[in-house]
């Protein structure tokens, strides 16, 4: 039971971390976001792995994570 609700906070970390850092990348340099889309998603990916520290080391870090919200998914991918 204990390591089930390890697990459960790990993942919920994880795509927190994700979704802070996406959007920190695709907002703080919007000209470049649309073409460097899939590295940011890829780094934030790796990232998030490390659940509660990510999430943590993030939160801490100055003028990243109050400034830009959340994204999960691409802003410029055409069909919206």
């Amino acid at each position: 039971m204990i390591i089930a609700g390890i697990l459960i906070v790990w993942i919920i970390c994880a795509i927190l971390h994700y979704g802070l850092w996406l959007a920190y990348f695709q907002r703080r340099w919007p000209a470049l976001a649309e073409e460097d889309f899939s590295v940011d998603a890829h780094t934030g990916g790796r990232g998030s792995l490390l659940g509660p520290l990510a999430l943590f080391i993030f939160i801490l870090t100055p003028s990243s994570y109050p400034l830009n919200g959340f994204m999960y998914r691409n802003p410029h991918r055409k069909g919206k």
